[in-house]
């Protein structure tokens, strides 16, 4: 479930078009309208991180040239942003990947200790 955005789709509450669902609630919409919820930043923020780069830190610098923003601003927005329905509707693999990647690993030598 996701809030409508402000742009004269939502009630008096915020959270959903008038007559639709009771205050504060949220509405679940098809995917085309999810991923028509982020912003052209917030797009070509997901389309850059699922980009390939032959070397190290050229996201990175991309970032900084595209957006602004230091490579740990963009690392936070991206993270954030992965978290919600409308960038998995925008591009599910990639956020997916991405999502994978924020899962901690376990260390072999750890698992091998405690069962020996």
């Amino acid at each position: 479930m996701v809030p409508w955005d402000a742009e004269g789709l939502s009630g008096t509450d915020g959270w959903c078009p008038v007559g639709y669902c009771q205050p504060g609630t949220f509405l679940s919409v098809s995917g085309n309208k999810l991923a028509g919820m982020l912003t052209h930043k917030e797009k070509a923020m997901i389309d850059l991180a699922g980009e390939h780069f032959k070397h190290a830190g050229s996201l990175d610098s991309e970032a900084m040239e595209r957006f602004g923003m230091t490579p740990t601003r963009y690392w936070q927005e991206l993270n954030r942003l992965i978290r919600t329905e409308a960038a998995v509707a925008y591009r599910p693999a990639v956020v997916a990947r991405l999502n994978n990647a924020r899962q901690p690993l376990v260390r072999v030598a750890s698992r091998l200790s405690r069962g020996a």
